[in-house]
Order: structure tokens, then sequence, then C-alpha cells
């Protein structure tokens, strides 16, 4: 049987100490809950998933009978040897504890947008994940891919 072309969700959870901060906080936990819902999706999944909870994220996906799933091992040297946005972690710590750009935003300092250089580069990198997915072809028949955060689906419902 010949298989159907297909759309592909890439996601990943790397971690950048959020389960530390003291605004908008989320846990490993959190996320291993919200990523449990998104496995329910039915199509094919690449997941690139911090070495600290591979353990835990592939027990999660061996409840999934449906759709092909990648699981792609990442820890920080695989990050700045493959996504490229990662490398503008130094640059952009730098803009962030300069005192300009500190008294410029300093109304919204308290978002992470603002004040944490890995948050704005892992959102910067959901691009470079994708692209990476498509070069290294890990999903042949697929003939879209999209981008879907991890922590994401809150809960999930069949459809009627």
């Amino acid at each position: 049987m010949e298989e159907v072309p297909s759309c592909c969700f890439v996601t990943a959870y790397f971690d950048i100490g959020r389960e530390q901060w003291t605004k908008y906080r989320r846990s490993r936990d959190e996320y291993l809950e919200y990523f449990e819902h998104l496995i329910a999706l039915p199509v094919p999944l690449v997941v690139f998933i911090d070495t600290l909870l591979i353990d835990r994220v592939q027990k999660i996906l061996s409840k999934r009978t449906m759709s092909p799933t990648k699981i792609v091992p990442i820890d920080e040297a695989w990050m700045k040897a493959n996504i490229y946005s990662w490398t503008y972690v130094p640059e952009v710590e730098k803009v962030m504890s300069d005192s300009t750009f500190k008294q410029q935003v300093a109304h919204r300092f308290y978002y992470p947008e603002h004040s944490v250089a890995k948050y704005d580069c892992i959102n910067y990198a959901k691009v470079d994940f994708v692209q990476h997915v498509i070069e290294q072809r890990w999903m042949p028949t697929a003939v879209s891919f999209g981008w879907i955060d991890f922590g994401m689906v809150r809960e999930f419902r069949e459809p009627h």
C-alpha cells in the first residue's frame, strides 16, 4: 500500500531554566503533561527533546500508536552545532545587559523576551528546527511541515 503524502509537525523542548523563573514559570512536569495531549494528534511528529527528559518522553511516546514519530535528543552542544539561531545567545545576552537597552524596556523588563536571551533564541530557533527536519529527510512522505509548541496543547478533544 502506498503511503499518502502528509503534513509533519515539528516540536522541541530544551530546558532553559523556566522552572526557576519568578514570573511566567512553567515546570518540566507541566510541559510533559501538555505534551501528552500533543501526541494524540494524528500526524507524523518529530520531537527534539532535551537529554534530561529523553527517558520520560520515550515512555510517553510509547503510548502513541498512530503516525510516524522521530525522537531527536538534544543538549547545549547539539544546539550550538545544529541550530543557527542558538549561536546568537551570547549576542542577545550582551544586548539585554546593556544599560541603554534596560532603560528603553524598563517597563517590560520582567517579560522573558526582554530579559532571558535563551528564551528569545529558542523562539527564533523554531524555523531552524523545521529546516533541520526537512534537510535530514526524516519524514520523506511529508509534503508540508509545521511547527507546534511542545507545551501548546493544553487539552485534546476527539472530533465529533
